[in-house]
């Protein structure tokens, strides 16, 4: 609260005559409410006069300054001991005795209310109190004429009242060491709390607008102002202190078609001028070689560069730089990085160079019964297709960098130094006999059940890949071995009633002596996995460094069987597979 009042009763021309060199703001409030009215003409009631003004701040309702008129004394003077503000106002009166302006002068630029005392002409008790009156226009002038509506926001301006500062802190302690802060840059504080996880206080003593506060201490620390629930004297404070790197070219895991890409993005960085980036250097790797280059800085808010990535995966790290309190250019220690606004450790990008491949596979299946129940199924099923190679440097690296990195990789299902995807259409073909004792249920076995068809299918979905052999348990090999896995089965259209390839199985019916025909759907299954180690590659040696530099073709023959006896039948499963990679 103000205290300590100084009257006096020259006009108000010459008090601020004698005023500061640095000029003073001007507000004018002329929406005075008036006591008389009128009835049929006739003016009822009397006029009321200010008599009292306490003027305060909106956003803190500080009272910065109390006036009083005496009879006949129409302007008033005070000075805030704390700040050392000067405040001036003239009272405006009309004939009839009516306050009909009120003009306030002060050597600070904030936009003050008024709380006026008024009382009727020839009376001494109080007849009308008026809380919270705006100037005219909202808006406070400058020595120059100028209306401002946003004083509070210019660092040059002198602000009266006290600041009060809040800050989100979710320890009590980072709430303290922001005082700290503002008391160390000289400013005096008082009524720290804590209270909501934010912690505030007020700055006094001081004709720094909060706006300066903010440019010189806050925002060089990484405070900043929350927009909506900043103005005038008040102001709540969040940390942000993390620089963002946003990647708008390419999303993570993107497969690029072209060697030599572009890349653009985007600088979000909260500290602005008092802390710019002046370099972002991109680190790009496939797990064994690495290389760097510098992006094109354009202002501070945007950046490319020309990179040329590696045939297979990509990793391209993002380092930003500035200069630290000595002027030596350092990484920034706290930024993030997204990619297309998704948040990333680093770019992860597939250079596809084109590589195809050609398979084919052949599995044949013999089952075989004895006696009493005779009887012998083959159904052979071939698949063929080309494929789209895809090779996994960065997983050799890591494989050849220990055995234990071999033996811990093996575990996993995805420990492949290449895969591959067919690209369209697979062929398939599927041939099934079955031979049993003839009808009379005696020897020779004859054909019961056949089958035989082909389709080219654009809804099969084929998919191999090199993988790295788990180790069995009492291997104490130190040696690395890889086979070939395959995975060939219709996606979920062949389940439904969608159109399908569909071939004749015809089965002898011993009693009308006659075949019976049906039909059924193409779709052969096959699935050997990280498991089954049927098809193995001849050499690792050959096969690692084939996958560390894949400039020319190359073409494996694997052959392999399997063979189960469940006391009841015996099944042998021969599996030819002819696989050449083309550049």
């Amino acid at each position: 609260m103000a205290a300590g009042l100084l009257l006096f009763g020259t006009n108000l021309c010459n008090a601020q005559s004698g005023n500061s060199s640095g000029g003073v703001y001007k507000t004018e409030f002329t929406n005075i409410p008036d006591s008389a009215y009128q009835i049929g003409g006739k003016t009822l009631g009397t006029h009321c006069v200010v008599k009292r003004i306490s003027l305060g701040e909106p956003s803190t309702g500080e009272i910065m300054a109390d006036f009083s008129f005496p009879d006949g004394v129409n302007t008033a003077s005070y000075k805030n001991p704390n700040d050392k503000v000067q405040y001036w106002v003239e009272r405006v009166q009309d004939a009839t005795g009516k306050t009909v302006a009120l003009k306030v002068s002060s050597t600070a630029a904030n936009i003050p209310y008024l709380n006026l005392t008024m009382y009727s002409a020839d009376g001494e008790l109080p007849e009308l109190n008026i809380y919270g009156l705006k100037p005219d226009g909202n808006v406070v002038y400058s020595p120059d004429g100028s209306a401002l509506s946003k004083p509070y926001e210019d660092p040059a301006l002198k602000i009266g009242g006290f600041k009060e500062l809040r800050f989100k802190a979710e320890k009590y302690d980072k709430g303290v060491k922001a005082k700290e802060m503002v008391e160390k840059a000289g400013y005096e504080t008082a009524s720290a709390r804590y209270e909501d996880k934010v912690y505030s206080f007020g700055v006094h003593s001081t004709q720094d607008g909060r706006a300066k506060i903010e440019r010189d201490v806050l925002k060089k620390k990484y405070w900043f102002p929350v927009k909506s629930e900043t103005e005038g004297n008040r102001g709540l404070y969040e940390l942000r202190d993390t620089l963002d790197l946003n990647i708008e070219s390419h999303s993570n895991e993107e497969t690029v078609k072209t060697q030599k890409i572009k890349i653009q993005g985007s600088i979000s960085n909260p500290a602005g001028e008092f802390d710019k980036v002046t370099k972002i250097q991109i680190v790009i790797s496939n797990g064994t070689d690495k290389k760097d280059l510098d992006a094109t800085l354009t202002g501070d808010s945007t950046f490319t560069a020309d990179a040329e990535l590696y045939t297979g995966t990509n990793y391209l790290v993002f380092l930003p730089f500035h200069l630290n309190s000595e002027g030596k250019e350092v990484n920034y220690k706290k930024y993030k990085v997204t990619a297309r606004e998704n948040p990333i450790d680093a770019l992860t990008l597939e250079y596809d160079s084109g590589w195809k491949s050609k398979i084919a596979i052949t599995r044949k299946t013999t089952t075989t019964t004895g006696e009493p129940h005779n009887s012998e199924t083959v159904h052979i099923s071939r698949i063929s297709a080309n494929l789209d190679i895809d090779f996994v440097a960065s997983k050799l690296w890591y494989i050849q960098k220990s055995p234990e990195n071999a033996k811990n990789c093996s575990e996993f299902a995805n420990c492949w130094l290449f895969t591959g995807t067919d690209d369209g259409n697979v062929t398939v073909s599927e041939e099934f006999r079955t031979k049993t004792k003839n009808c009379e249920d005696e020897l020779p076995l004859i054909t019961t059940i056949r089958s035989k068809g082909n389709a080219t299918l654009d809804k099969y979905m084929l998919n191999i890949a090199a993988t790295l052999t788990p180790s069995k348990d009492g291997d104490i090999s130190s040696g690395r071995r890889y086979h070939l896995t395959i995975s060939g089965s219709p996606e979920f259209a062949v389940h439904t009633n969608a159109p399908w390839p569909s071939t004749t199985v015809e089965q002898y019916d011993c009693l009308l002596k006659k075949w019976n025909a049906d039909r059924v759907k193409i779709a052969p299954l096959i699935k050997l996995d990280r498991t089954d180690a049927v098809l193995k590659f001849p050499s690792s040696e050959d096969l690692e460094n084939y996958v560390k530099s894949p400039v020319s073709a190359k073409s494996w023959t694997f052959t392999g069987e399997v063979k189960t006896d469940d006391g009841y039948s015996v099944t042998v499963t021969e599996y030819t597979v002819t696989l050449t990679i083309i550049p």
